[in-house]
């Protein structure tokens, strides 16, 4: 077996965290929460730029899952 190969292969392997993001992004409803979200988010018309909206939520609910703390 080549390295190459062997990458492929290690590269499709499917984990527990691999597996769990998959049924995050199945169960979650994403775009319905971004659309009752966007209005009320920041638009970023003055100083810097926001995040996208979608990322910001997308950590959130990890920060939450997995009980950790701000990013400091």
């Amino acid at each position: 077996m080549t390295m190459s190969a062997l990458s492929d292969e290690l590269a499709q392997v499917r984990t527990k965290k691999k597996e769990f993001l998959a049924q995050i992004e199945r169960i979650v409803p994403w775009k319905e929460w971004l659309t009752l979200i966007q209005p009320c988010y920041y638009k970023g018309e003055r100083g810097n730029k926001p995040y996208p909206l979608e990322t910001m939520l997308r950590l959130y609910l990890l920060q939450n899952l997995y009980d950790l703390s701000d990013e400091a």
